[in-house]
């Protein structure tokens, strides 16, 4: 969903209480879809992390979640 109708999505179940499930659901499952994005780059911790690697880290989690699947 693109960025501005899933905004307009999300303050429309914040308006209003009868959408607290939706709304939660919605996070939860854009959570959970950011997460194994994330982890599907399968970032190693055994090995040195330096300026180099923190900046290619710093952009995947940069573009992985500025757009989510909501």
């Amino acid at each position: 969903m693109p960025p501005a109708v899933a905004a307009a999505t999300i303050k429309r179940y914040l308006s209003e209480d009868r959408f607290r499930i939706l709304l939660s659901d919605l996070v939860i499952n854009a959570v959970h879809s950011t997460a194994e994005r994330l982890r599907a780059h399968n970032f190693q911790t055994d090995q040195p992390f330096d300026g180099k690697e923190y900046l290619r880290r710093l952009r995947v989690y940069e573009s992985e979640t500025e757009s989510c699947d909501i």
